[in-house]
């Protein structure tokens, strides 16, 4: 993850790579937290929005694919040039996707993954 975004890998196609990831789900605060990845794609989501990138003083500009340093450049691929801002959409909210009818409302509930869409339960 690091060197994606060292080499200039727009944060959103990391989150995209790694939401979804599923493994033994638990959740956190009332959010679910279907794995290990999925949970750094829901803080790396929550926290490469243009708001939260700018309190820290970074901006996001378009990669020219060339990799040259400059002056502006902090070496992990995020030049700080003020022109070309590009902003990162923020990622809807969808509840876990389920393996039977696909549908968003697979929901975690008495220990078992159920959906309320098409029946399908999964417990343990």
């Amino acid at each position: 993850i690091s060197l994606a975004l060292r080499s200039g890998i727009e944060p959103k196609e990391i989150v995209n790579e790694l939401r979804g990831i599923s493994d033994l789900p638990v959740w956190d605060n009332g959010k679910l937290i279907l794995s290990a990845p999925d949970a750094v794609a829901q803080v790396l989501a929550k926290h490469s929005s243009i708001d939260s990138i700018e309190k820290i003083g970074v901006d996001i500009t378009q990669s020219d694919g060339n990799n040259k340093t400059s002056d502006q450049n902090n070496g992990n691929g995020i030049n700080h040039n003020t022109e070309n801002k590009n902003t990162i959409p923020e990622q809807p909210k969808v509840g876990m996707p389920c393996p039977e009818c696909h549908g968003s409302n697979l929901i975690f509930e008495e220990g078992c993954l159920n959906c309320h869409e098409c029946g399908y339960s999964k417990c343990g």
